[in-house]
């Protein structure tokens, strides 16, 4: 009973950790566009810079590389799901509206994951969960009404991009890799990714090498605290609490998001942000405190 609460405990600092990371990344981002790198480049060194340090510790620690044909089919899926389309049709929403909202609206994912695991799953949705994800989205609404006037093709991207988030949470709690090393499923996405971005950014004249040494320093730091950090502690984090309860709490990013906007971008804090952040507060510590 007792290492059960232990791996609970865990799961949801890792989740935590994951929020708040996820969240500090469009600051450093936005930084480094004006050095110039854009949302893709962005994405696609996050993911490449990390692969030699991820390849060298799966050597140290000698775990193989290749695995089976169905491991690897799901992995694949899984890169696809929950990095590739997921970013593609988040960042391509900045390019309709603002940066904040699309992160706001990103947030429906909560809401799929459930529908997801009710319906194909049959998994129990207790009262807590419900209350919880209510919280969540009652925030989430606030934001976006807050938001003002905004593109109705910008909403289903960025909409889309919270769907296939959904889709990949569900998907990794529900299949084999699950039982994988979390690293190994780490070094799978970030090559699936650079491989798919690199194409992308080619067919669309995003791909540039003129950065600048700071555009580049903050590209590292992104790909080394998203790349290896954050995902990795997602990954660890559904292991332990499933990908319902991690998605709920996930939505602190926007949260994250809007005080290290304050703090490193002097943005201004409204009123529809203190609302919203504390509805979803709320919704963290209901979930993080209630115990099986």
């Amino acid at each position: 009973m007792t290492e059960r609460k232990n791996d609970k405990i865990k799961g949801f600092i890792c989740v935590i950790i994951t929020a708040i990371i996820f969240g500090f990344t469009p600051i450093l981002g936005k930084v480094s566009y004006n050095g110039g790198s854009n949302p893709i480049m962005l994405t696609f060194l996050r993911t490449l810079l990390i692969i030699p340090i991820i390849w060298l510790i799966l050597v140290t620690k000698k775990i193989k590389i290749i695995r089976s044909r169905k491991i690897t089919i799901q992995l694949i899926i899984y890169s696809i799901l929950i990095s590739v389309l997921t970013t593609t049709f988040l960042y391509s929403a900045y390019m309709y509206i603002p940066v904040g909202l699309s992160t706001i609206i990103h947030y429906v994912y909560p809401l799929v994951v459930m529908i997801l695991c009710l319906v194909f799953y049959k998994e129990k949705i207790n009262k807590i969960k419900i209350v919880a994800l209510v919280l969540a989205l009652i925030g989430v609404w606030i934001s976006f009404n807050g938001a003002g006037n905004c593109s109705i093709k910008g909403v289903i991207i960025a909409l889309l991009s919270g769907i296939f988030y959904g889709i990949g949470l569900v998907y990794y709690d529900k299949s084999d890799i699950k039982n994988e090393d979390v690293l190994l499923v780490t070094f799978y996405v970030c090559i699936i990714t650079s491989i798919v971005l690199f194409i992308y950014s080619m067919m669309t004249n995003t791909f540039t090498l003129e950065l600048t040494s700071k555009a580049w320093i903050y590209s590292v730091i992104v790909s080394v605290s998203v790349g290896l950090i954050a995902f990795t502690s997602l990954q660890i984090g559904i292991k332990y609490i499933g990908s319902s309860a991690a998605s709920i709490i996930l939505t602190i990013e926007p949260l994250s998001c809007a005080i290290f906007a304050v703090v490193f971008l002097n943005e201004p804090l409204t009123l529809a942000t203190v609302m919203s952040s504390i509805f979803i507060l709320s919704a963290v510590v209901l979930l993080s405190f209630y115990r099986d």
